[in-house]
């Protein structure tokens, strides 16, 4: 598999990661009291797969998942990052997920994002012989994000992009 298809499918499970396979919806689940307990606000950047300052170690996994790798900071002494790799960025809704049927055709008009009906890298009358799936992420980027923690809360939020 060439490597660009190859990032486009880290990137569509990233985008997915709040379907129904298992994201977000399960993790807030798993840790239903905690998230009872959490305002109004913060529950919907979570349930968005949104994360701000301040949000501690449950919330932000909650929200986004467990990240890819975890190092210690050199300080302060306790303080860790948080690495997603293969994160896709930008505003909401910032890459449009465009799918089609064997037979059907692909039609960017019928998806919300920047792809919709214009720019889209989806011809809109091109029929598939096989179920295809295209990600536009013109309007986004993908990177490598690092949240770092600060006495067990959100310290620090950045994005390096590839």
């Amino acid at each position: 598999m060439p490597p660009v298809r190859i990032t486009l499918l880290v990137s569509l499970l990233v985008l997915c990661s709040g379907c129904a396979f298992g994201g977000r919806a399960s993790r807030i689940e798993q840790h239903a009291a905690k998230f009872a307990a959490l305002p109004a606000g913060v529950q919907r950047h979570v349930r968005s797969g949104n994360i701000d300052y301040g949000f501690d170690q449950d919330t932000v996994f909650m929200a986004i998942g467990g990240p890819s790798r975890v190092t210690p900071l050199a300080e302060p002494e306790g303080a860790f990052t948080w690495s997603y790799r293969n994160f896709v960025f930008g505003t909401a809704p910032a890459a449009a997920l465009t799918m089609a049927a064997p037979g059907g055709f692909a039609d960017p008009s019928r998806v919300a994002g920047p792809g919709t009906g214009r720019n889209s890298s989806v011809p809109s009358r091109a029929p598939n012989s096989v179920p295809s799936a295209t990600l536009d992420t013109s309007a986004a980027g993908i990177g490598t994000l690092h949240v770092d923690f600060v006495e067990g809360r959100v310290a620090r939020i950045r994005v390096e992009p590839f």
